[in-house]
């Protein structure tokens, strides 16, 4: 298990590096270009930013809930990566002749990791739920 998710980090973290570094001038979904189409103020590419960086707490929690001990400190760990991930990635695009640097894309980096930093909780919910479950009789949640 603990293999098949350092493989399942580092897929990930190669699709966040070619996402961040690919050349593009468009973004098509079928025959949407996300670079035109806007809610308010800002563009679905904005939210795009925002979904690469959610699941980022749902493969942390392979890496947080591994041990016992230190499980708090794994976790700070964990964000703080994403977090310097979430802008070191916009950040390199400020060399990158063919891309631009965005601050609003800097932001929707880090609201995706913290929209997907509470999975790192799933675990122990899971666990939670399954002890409370054989201590009350097989009930999960009442």
């Amino acid at each position: 298990m603990k293999r098949l998710s350092g493989i399942a980090i580092l897929i990930y973290a190669t699709g966040i590096f070619l996402f961040h570094v690919a050349p593009t001038t468009t973004v098509m979904v079928g025959d949407v270009d996300l670079n035109r189409l806007e809610a308010g103020s800002y563009r679905a590419t904005h939210f795009l930013h925002a979904a690469v960086f959610f699941p980022w707490g749902l493969l942390g929690a392979g890496f947080v809930y591994g041990r016992a001990s230190g499980r708090f400190v794994r976790g700070a760990v964990w964000i703080a990566l994403g977090l310097l991930i979430a802008v070191g990635a916009e950040g390199i695009q400020y060399w990158l002749p063919h891309r631009g640097f965005s601050l609003t894309d800097i932001k929707f980096n880090l609201a995706g990791v913290a929209l997907g930093a509470p999975a790192l909780l799933l675990p122990w919910i899971l666990r939670l739920g399954r002890e409370r479950g054989a201590r009350d009789g097989g009930a999960v949640f009442r």
